[in-house]
């Protein structure tokens, strides 16, 4: 028996700097494997070849340029499932019931069962079953975050957990939680999960589980005034005057996330703002922080973004768009002094 546990991390902040986790292998008895992965921003330092990271970056560019471009909006389209969703499978809702009781006694709260994820744990498990190789790599190369995203699902943090001869729920669950990477998977800081369980041709059981935090879904508007209000938070307790909302610099901070967000480009910049207008204009942008709170603490814990968003500016203009692929979110904050001052 064997047991898988997979878990990457990446952060990139400024200067890029993928990095990854994957659990060891962990054999857990003479007939059984396990392994465990995961992909999220908490194991900095750690590099592997699963899974692409999930970009989180921050950019400052002080710089002009005249050409106005199309405004697009676009918005993250998570297909959600009902609050009181539950599993058909007698031996899914037993396995994740057994999840909630280590959490529980850990004082955690219990994961929600995701159709979504169950669909990419099941998919996971046949191929494995199909192939008699137990790995978070499918049989099309694919990982596990490919896998969860395939599904329809976007998270802010994923990972999974697999096995292989484990004969009945107790038994995996046992392994798992003598392993310490598998064991970090089923405590995590993870809302939601989905499993599985298929026999290969020799009646042989191969266990998949999902776990992730859902990425949260925003109108691009609501997104902008949440960020707005959260830097002119941080302005007020530094006692300077808040920032006015400017219609040419939200206008334009849209078009630049929408236009990342539809990959139409590779980076942030000043097109479609008629800098004329400013005496000075900046920028700061952001991308995979999952709400306002967590792009305001990005971008104010780096001197660089702090010293723009706490400086002279006097107008704003936020951005917000998530990309329909993968559900990455990307934030653009335009800052101006007018002309006229």
């Amino acid at each position: 028996m064997n047991l898988i546990a997979w878990n990457p991390r990446s952060l990139e902040s400024v200067i890029r700097l993928p990095t990854q986790l994957e659990g060891p292998i962990a054999p857990a008895g003479p007939a059984t494997r396990l392994e465990s992965a995961r992909d999220g921003p908490d194991n900095p330092g750690m590099e592997t070849n699963l899974a692409p990271p999930s970009r989180r970056w921050a950019v400052a560019i002080a710089a002009a340029a005249a050409l106005l471009a199309p405004s697009t909006l676009l918005s993250a389209q998570e297909a959600a499932p009902p609050d009181d969703a539950k599993p058909a499978d007698q031996v899914v809702a037993a396995l994740i019931e057994a999840h909630n009781q280590e959490r529980a006694r850990e004082k955690l709260p219990p994961l929600r069962f995701a159709p979504l994820l169950e669909v990419a744990a099941l998919a996971h498990a046949r191929d494995m079953a199909g192939r008699d190789v137990m790995s978070h790599e499918g049989s099309d190369g694919s990982t596990a975050s490919q896998r969860i995203v395939r599904s329809g699902y976007r998270f802010q943090a994923a990972g999974e957990n697999v096995a292989q001869g484990y004969r009945d729920v107790p038994a995996v669950m046992r392994g798992w939680m003598d392993s310490p990477p598998h064991k970090k998977n089923v405590l995590g800081d993870f809302t939601e999960i989905g499993v599985a369980r298929v026999e290969g041709k020799d009646g042989k059981p191969y266990w998949s589980a999902e776990f992730a935090k859902p990425m949260p879904k925003f109108d691009p508007a609501q997104a902008a005034s949440g960020l707005f209000r959260r830097i002119n938070a941080e302005r007020d307790a530094a006692k300077l005057p808040k920032l006015v909302i400017d219609a040419k610099l939200a206008r334009a901070a849209q078009d630049q996330a929408a236009g990342l967000a539809l990959k139409k480009v590779k980076s942030p910049s000043f097109d479609g703002l008629d800098t004329r207008a400013y005496r000075e204009v900046a920028m700061t942008a952001a991308v995979g922080q999952p709400d306002p709170d967590a792009v305001a603490k990005t971008l104010l814990d780096s001197p660089d973004h702090k010293a723009k968003l706490l400086g002279k500016f006097t107008k704003v203009g936020v951005g917000y768009a998530a990309a329909a692929d993968d559900g990455q979110p990307f934030w653009i904050v335009l800052l101006g002094l007018p002309a006229d001052r």
